[in-house]
């Protein structure tokens, strides 16, 4: 018969085995795949007259004229 001495100190987290002639099988799920990188999407309804003003990856200065008044800003 042996001897086994074991400490753990810290944040120890998991399964511990001591002993002799151990046999120890860890056995995991397979990863799921990654998703495909299709790049950014982007979807805009504009309904009622509406206007949609729409950018990706950029940027984007709008300057609209009002009916009877001077420019937004």
């Amino acid at each position: 018969m042996s001897r086994n001495t074991v400490r753990i100190g810290g944040n120890a987290s998991g399964p511990v085995v001591v002993g002799d002639r151990n046999r120890v099988e860890v056995r995991q799920a397979a990863p799921e795949p990654e998703p495909a990188e299709s790049g950014p999407v982007q979807i805009s309804i504009a309904k009622d007259h509406g206007t949609i003003f729409a950018v990706q990856e950029g940027s984007q200065d709008v300057d609209q004229e009002v009916p009877g008044g001077s420019a937004e800003a």
